[in-house]
Formats: structure tokens, C-alpha cells, sequence
């Protein structure tokens, strides 16, 4: 973790699960590690959350259940990067007292990729000027009979059609 970002979401009394209420929660371009939810003594089970990145339900994990909890401490392991607008948050609360969820995000720098060297194996072999014999050897049934290659591969061309691999 390098840095925290925290958020109150403090959700008026009465606010039903059909209309919950939304509240963006601004981040930057960073690793998302860890998700910590703190739910106080007193919601007694009458609040909902949904954490939602870009739209998508991350807590609870997929489905259309909301988070209900009482005095709880609910760490959510994300682990991936988020960007700075993703991030929202929505609850019911169908108590008559208002009740906020208290929340952390445990971000850290975006760590570059490695970059990766493919290496073909026809990379080492020199090209030559005549392309079209070494197309020919590879494809034309002739070539492996020793017959003429560059009036096959030619022939072929002209004629617009393939010549089938020989293995």
C-alpha cells in the first residue's frame, strides 16, 4: 500500500432499495489493492451497499444482493488497476436514523509491464532476393520432386490460386 483513499457515505434515512442513493468515489490511475468496508453497530441489517467499478457489481461479487452487515470489517481483495472517474457507491437504508459506511482503498503505483522478446525461428535465417522459390520450396509439390519452382510459384500466381502446403 502507498496510498489510502477513504470515503464516508452517509445514506439518509428511509432511502428505499428501489432508489438507493449514488455518490461517486474519485480515485487516480492506480493498482487497486484492497477494498475495506466498515459497517458500524446500529445498521442491524436495514442497510444495503453495492461497490461498482465502471458499472459493474464488485461487492458483493456479481448477482443483485447488496452487502448487509452490523458491526463488521469486510476487507475485498480487488487487486487490479482502476481508473480515476470508475469507482461509484450505492445504499439503501430503510432505518429511521441515518447510517454511513465507511470505506478504504489500499492503491499503489501502476507497475509496467515487462516487455517480452518473441523471437521466430525463421529470424535467424537470411532472406533472399528470390522470395518466390522460397515460397515455392515450402508449397509447390514440384519442389520436392525437384521440378521447376520459380515456373510453378509463377504459374500459380497468374493463375490466382494457392498452392497447397507440403509436409
Amino acid at each position: 500500500m502507498d496510498r489510502l483513499y477513504t470515503q464516508q457515505f452517509q445514506v439518509t434515512a428511509g432511502t428505499a432499495v428501489a432508489a438507493p442513493m449514488t455518490l461517486a468515489w474519485p480515485m487516480e490511475t492506480a493498482r487497486l489493492g484492497t477494498i475495506t468496508i466498515t459497517v458500524p453497530d446500529g445498521h442491524s441489517g436495514l442497510t444495503g451497499l453495492h461497490v461498482l467499478y465502471l458499472g459493474t457489481l464488485i461487492v458483493p461479487y456479481r448477482g443483485t444482493s447488496w452487502l448487509v452487515a452490523n458491526d463488521a470489517v469486510i476487507a475485498v481483495p480487488f487487486n487490479d488497476e482502476v481508473m480515476p472517474v470508475g469507482m461509484t457507491l450505492e445504499a439503501y437504508n430503510l432505518d429511521v436514523f441515518d447510517h454511513t459506511f465507511y470505506l478504504r482503498a489500499d492503491l499503489s503505483n501502476v507497475v509496467a509491464a515487462s516487455p517480452v522478446l518473441i523471437v521466430a525461428p525463421q529470424a535467424s535465417a537470411s532472406l533472399t532476393d528470390d522470395t518466390s522459390s522460397a515460397v515455392t520450396t515450402l508449397t509447390s509439390p514440384q519442389a520436392s520432386e525437384g521440378g521447376d519452382q520459380g515456373a510453378t510459384a509463377d504459374a500459380a500466381v497468374d493463375a490466382g490460386t494457392a498452392l497447397a502446403p507440403v509436409f
